[in-house]
């Protein structure tokens, strides 16, 4: 058997360094013994192994897991990689080679490799680009097409593929499986100014203000916490900027956040807005006008590319959520609600912000196979920012009630990608997330240690408060004792 060391991103195969030559498969293609022997059979004239097995002993120590699973079968009935339906591979497991002669071209360990397509992939990305991992594929050496040449290039936003030619392709990010992390590759030279950093004097603090831009903000709740969490890690942000369609929202916002320069209009319209006034500030006004813009960007009255740290908001969610009977099954982009996720991207590509956070229900990832979902993700990967997506239950983090939410953490290649807080509280368990994000879902892992508190419920929230009648008049009321649970200082 020829042993594949690689990973399967897209259409391509990227081999792996033999540093991880020794890590079980967490993912493997299967397909039919049968069909097996008949590609063998076909491609017997182009394809063979080349020079001596690789020692048992060192075959033993490479690929340890292959053994074990072997002797848990008969030889007969061959190695089964793994359950999936879609593609099942029966293999017998004699030996390894390292060498393989394909066509014309000789193949060893380590070398990169085109195979041939397994699923479709969509065509929004560049058919070059591929995503580093740890991930170990086996896959039938008939697969191989041919060599390739990959090319490790700093990661940047706006980073167009075309620019590198001097390779089949490239990747400049790796992807790990638990919350569908894609983040930029850690180098020596990253690892030492970090650990510089880490020994700095003061390093803990960060004085300069951060500015946020919150989208579908209602009454700013999201910016807040946002704000108020960042005060733990001593990062100061400020929400210089707040968008919603709801004018009652708006007023509200404003009330608490004087200093915020609110919009009460729809997201759209707010963009062609950024447009038009970055071409105005780049214009060489006169007169009133001119003293109009610099004004407006001395106060920032609105963004400007560069302008904005942090973008966050949650795109409306009744076109999604599975209370609405009328969802748009067929097309969901066509729903005006839905189509806000393409909105909120577009003002993303457009600010370049440091930071994106973008939070929505969970049904993001059940209706329609998750596509709205996997489109948020898809762009801010393809606009070269690292993401992260997790599912996160309110439950988990002292609120009396058990409610799923989908948050995707977008950074710009340079900036640390942040981490999902782990959970502070037990939490009674309504439901479960959907079975292909198993993995999203923030939590211990199995054999972590945890110390959590015990689980609240509604009890827990409103028992102090004064009883409410059906019959009563009062529009204030006076408590009658203090209260019971005292809330915990940020």
């Amino acid at each position: 058997m020829f042993e594949n060391e690689g990973r399967e991103t897209e259409c391509s195969l990227i081999e792996l360094p033999e540093t991880y030559v020794n890590q079980p498969p967490k993912k493997r293609k299967t397909l039919d013994s049968s069909e097996n022997r008949q590609n063998k059979q076909k491609n017997c004239k182009s394809t063979s192994l080349i020079g001596d097995p690789i020692p048992d002993v060192e075959a033993q120590e490479r690929w340890g897991w292959r053994y074990q699973m072997k002797s848990q079968r008969s030889k007969s009935q061959g190695l089964k990689l793994n359950e999936d339906k879609e593609d099942e591979i029966i293999l017998n497991v004699e030996c390894h080679f390292s060498r393989a002669k394909i066509g014309n071209c000789i193949f060893s360990l380590g070398d990169c490799a085109y195979i041939k397509v397994i699923k479709d992939v969509g065509d929004v990305h560049d058919k070059r680009r591929l995503f580093y991992s740890t991930i170990m594929n086996d896959n039938l050496i008939d697969c191989i097409i041919s060599k390739v040449n990959v090319k490790h290039v700093s990661p940047r936003v706006g980073l167009k593929g075309n620019s590198i030619l001097s390779s089949d392709f490239y990747y400049d990010m790796e992807y790990c499986v638990d919350y569908s992390t894609f983040r930029s590759l850690i180098t020596v030279s990253i690892l030492s100014t970090a650990n510089l950093l880490e020994n700095m004097p003061g390093s803990e603090t960060y004085d300069a203000e951060l500015a946020v831009l919150d989208l579908y903000c209602g009454c700013g709740g999201m910016s807040t916490g946002l704000c108020l969490g960042a005060k733990l890690s001593c990062v100061n942000l400020v929400t210089r900027w707040a968008l919603d369609s709801d004018k009652s929202a708006c007023e509200s916002l404003k009330l608490n956040h004087p200093e915020t320069q609110v919009r009460n209009e729809a997201a759209e319209h707010f963009l062609e807005l950024l447009k038009e006034w970055e071409k105005l500030c780049r214009r060489n006004c006169l007169g009133s006008i001119q003293d109009f813009v610099r004004y407006g960007k001395k106060v920032k009255i609105l963004p400007l590319p560069g302008d904005v740290d942090v973008i966050c908001g949650g795109p409306p969610c009744q076109g999604i959520s599975g209370y609405n009977r009328y969802r748009n099954v067929d097309s969901p982009l066509d729903d005006e609600r839905n189509h806000q996720i393409v909105v909120f991207m577009d003002i993303v590509k457009f600010l370049k912000p440091k930071y994106v956070l973008m939070e929505n229900v969970v049904d993001i990832l059940r209706f329609d196979k998750a596509s709205l979902g996997r489109y948020a993700l898809s762009r801010l990967v393809h606009m070269n920012y690292q993401a992260r997506l997790g599912i996160i239950a309110a439950g988990c983090y002292g609120l009396p009630q058990f409610r799923l939410r989908v948050f995707l953490w977008g950074a710009h290649p340079c900036e640390n990608l942040p981490q999902f807080p782990l959970p502070t509280h037990d939490v009674i368990i309504r439901y479960w997330p959907p079975p292909e994000f198993e993995r999203n879902t923030v939590a211990y892992d199995e054999d972590q240690p945890r110390v959590l508190e015990e689980a609240l419920v509604l009890h827990d929230a409103i028992s102090d408060l004064p009883a409410v009648t059906n019959d009563e008049t009062s529009e204030e009321m006076s408590y009658k004792s203090l209260p019971e649970q005292i809330s915990k200082d940020i």
